[in-house]
């Protein structure tokens, strides 16, 4: 492919189809993923979408068990696993972010990643960014609800922007059916939902 885009897209294109292939042929197909997003880097310093892919590539491989990363370090040639770290996901994801801060999904794959770290009041800090943010592209409001579900763990409070009567009471019937610990944001005819906010509150 030519061009920082080129190299990206087959990056992007090879890590998502693997996520519908098995674990061994996800790792067959690491190390050709990390190494189009590391020439498109290379190629542009700035390309947010490169870090992006480069930072997941370091997240899936640090998510396989042990047993799985021994397996494909010692049986399948993927010594390159060696190279995989949560520090260097998390710094590769924030870099994204940095570059392009109101695109939800580098958000939203940073805010796994601290979860998965158990950083949980930074994991909240994003969830708390993406709730608020416009959606711009056709796969954000999948992007948000799956941020919503991240909540559901109970863990990791979510802010819902809500103002009027309707939207605050269906966002606590939400909250309260997902089991989400929530945080009504705005609130403005809060005092119509009394009732409502002290059961749970």
């Amino acid at each position: 492919p030519d061009g920082a885009d080129g190299h990206f897209i087959l990056a992007n294109a090879i890590g998502r189809t693997s996520l519908t292939k098995s674990k061994k042929e996800r790792i067959q197909r690491a190390a050709e993923i990390r190494a189009e997003a590391l020439r498109a880097i290379e190629i542009d310093p700035k390309h947010d979408g490169a870090y992006h892919v480069l930072g997941r590539w370091h997240a899936e491989i640090q998510r396989l068990s042990s047993l799985e990363r021994f397996f494909a370090k010692n049986f399948m040639g993927a010594a390159i696993f060696n190279e995989a770290s949560w520090d260097e996901a998390e710094r590769l994801l924030r870099v994204a972010v940095d570059l392009r801060p109101q695109w939800v999904y580098h958000r939203l794959d940073l805010a796994l990643i601290l979860a998965d770290r158990q950083k949980w009041s930074e994991a909240k800090a994003q969830l708390d960014v993406i709730a608020q943010l416009p959606p711009l592209e056709p796969m954000d409001a999948t992007y948000k609800r799956q941020a919503l579900a991240l909540a559901a763990t109970g863990k990791i409070p979510v802010v819902m922007r809500a103002s009027a009567e309707a939207d605050i009471k269906g966002a606590i019937k939400f909250a309260t059916e997902n089991k989400i610990k929530l945080i009504i944001a705005g609130g403005a005819e809060a005092w119509r939902c009394t009732e409502e906010l002290k059961k749970n509150d």
